[in-house]
């Protein structure tokens, strides 16, 4: 018996879809890998970049050379500031710096930021007034006069730089420098 077309027809095998070429895509893979390796090449060839200067160290000096040691590299450890001796410096700067706000704020200024990120201290409505200069004559309850000379409250008996008070009184101030005595009013320097 001979088959007919039928069973032919049943076993033929589909018609495949034409190949496409991958050849765009093929192009950017490729073009993707030479960029990864030239980035590679020039990190280990050129050593990433931007080179960060290795911070300087005290050494151990065997010469009268200077602190950092004299040009030659030391087989010597960096010496490192103990974790509370550091602390200890940082509290004191604190306190340094609460203490210089506060002198700031008492004398009537105000304190502002600065562009290297302290403090900065101004605008104070009063003039700046001489180390030297006699400003007022203040009197307590109990009668006796001092001298306000710069922000110093200076009495009788008093020295100023060799500069010796001998008498406050409400007029001004009589200093004595050198066997010769002179008399100072407010708003003079009393040298």
């Amino acid at each position: 018996m001979m088959a007919s077309r039928k069973s032919e027809a049943g076993t033929q095998t589909p018609k495949k879809a034409p190949r496409k070429s991958g050849g765009m895509m093929q192009l950017v893979f490729v073009g993707a890998g030479v960029v990864v390796v030239i980035v590679v090449a020039l990190l280990l060839v050129g050593g990433g970049g931007k080179q960060v200067a290795a911070p300087r160290t005290r050494v151990a000096s065997t010469g009268g050379g200077s602190a950092f040691g004299t040009g030659r590299k030391s087989s010597a450890v960096a010496v490192h500031k103990p974790k509370a001796r550091r602390d200890s410096l940082i509290a004191k700067r604190r306190e340094e710096r609460a203490k210089r706000t506060e002198e700031v704020r008492a004398s009537g200024g105000r304190t502002t930021r600065s562009s290297s990120g302290g403090y900065t201290g101004g605008g104070s409505s009063r003039a700046a007034v001489a180390p030297n200069q006699l400003r007022a004559i203040l009197t307590d309850n109990a009668g006796a006069r001092t001298a306000l000379v710069g922000e110093r409250r200076l009495k009788a008996g008093d020295d100023v730089e060799g500069h010796r008070i001998v008498e406050v009184s409400g007029e001004g101030v009589k200093v004595e420098y050198r066997q010769n005595t002179y008399t100072v009013r407010v708003g003079e320097k009393i040298y």
